[in-house]
């Protein structure tokens, strides 16, 4: 069903970018990066509506071992608020672990230090600044942060044992440093 619901998601993205009236970034109406970082990587598509409106597709994985795991796959939109300064919404499919506690679903039992995996869906604000080092158009980077927000299922893996357990609904919270290289076409 999730799987569905963010595959209509990315059409309804790619579509709406190809039917409306658009203005563009520097003469261009379509923008790729892919999105780097200190453990992160990933790709984006974006679609230029009008000069303060854009609608886009992600798909991004940050990891940090056994520490720290995100990986996110939708859709956003952008608000240019002033020049190359954007707020953003992100929906979509979405993980997140941490190392953390959990109480188990069927025993009520809390378990300290283990690895907790929040699976689900993702709401994803942001912000960010995208600009052209040369002439408008071509190359970009894309400086940002981004807080993603987990809701659903919780499992979780004791940290020194290896049978997963069970957990109540949960919330996860995380947070993304990134740099987007990317170019305008």
């Amino acid at each position: 069903m999730a799987k569905k619901f963010l595959l209509v998601l990315v059409l309804a993205a790619i579509v709406a970018g190809g039917v409306f009236a658009q203005e563009s970034w520097g003469g261009k109406k379509n923008l790729v990066a892919a999105n780097v970082g200190v453990l992160v990587g990933g790709a984006s598509y974006e679609r230029i509506l009008t000069p303060n409106l854009s609608v886009g597709a992600i798909f991004y994985w940050a990891n940090s071992f056994i520490l720290w795991n995100e990986l996110e796959v939708g859709v956003f939109g952008r608000y240019y608020i002033w020049k190359g300064l954007y707020g953003e919404l992100g929906l979509g499919y979405h993980t997140h672990s941490e190392v953390g506690t959990l109480t188990e679903k069927e025993t009520g039992v809390k378990y300290d230090d283990m690895v907790v995996l929040y699976e689900g869906f993702g709401i994803t604000p942001g912000l960010g600044y995208k600009f052209d080092p040369g002439a408008p158009g071509g190359f970009f980077l894309e400086p940002g942060i981004k807080i993603p927000i987990t809701i659903g299922k919780t499992s979780g893996t004791p940290l020194l044992f290896s049978n997963q357990l069970e957990g109540e609904p949960g919330v996860g919270v995380g947070f993304l440093i990134y740099l987007g290289l990317g170019w305008a076409f």
